[in-house]
């Protein structure tokens, strides 16, 4: 039981903290397309300063993050990041499908009466 919620709780951190990575380029990204439409040249900056400048813009598009999680994940269960990942993940999907269902007929023995 305890090794299982140890399993869920590194799953749960790796995918934020890919999701996290991948939505920092995408900041990135978004970044140099800014500067080019006012003119600048991103190859005129360091990587230091373009990572500085999407620092501040990921904040203020959160949306990045929560397209990043889903890819993160389909990356994990098409095995880009391991066996062992893939499997976690699976499971924790898996016994989360499991809990959801539990719930729900919990929940309509209680509508019910």
């Amino acid at each position: 039981m305890i090794e299982q919620t140890n399993v869920a709780i590194g799953m749960t951190i790796r995918v934020t903290t890919a999701a996290a990575i991948l939505a920092q380029i995408q900041a990135r990204k978004a970044t140099k397309a800014e500067m080019q439409k006012l003119g600048l040249k991103p190859a005129h900056y360091s990587a230091r300063e373009i990572s500085v400048w999407a620092e501040v813009y990921l904040p203020e598009h959160p949306e990045l993050i929560a397209q990043a999680r889903p890819v993160v994940e389909r990356l994990i269960l098409a095995g880009q990041f391991g066996k062992r990942a893939q499997r976690a993940l699976s499971a924790k999907l898996s016994s989360d499908a499991q809990n959801d269902k539990g719930q729900s007929a919990a929940t309509s023995l209680v509508q019910n009466s």
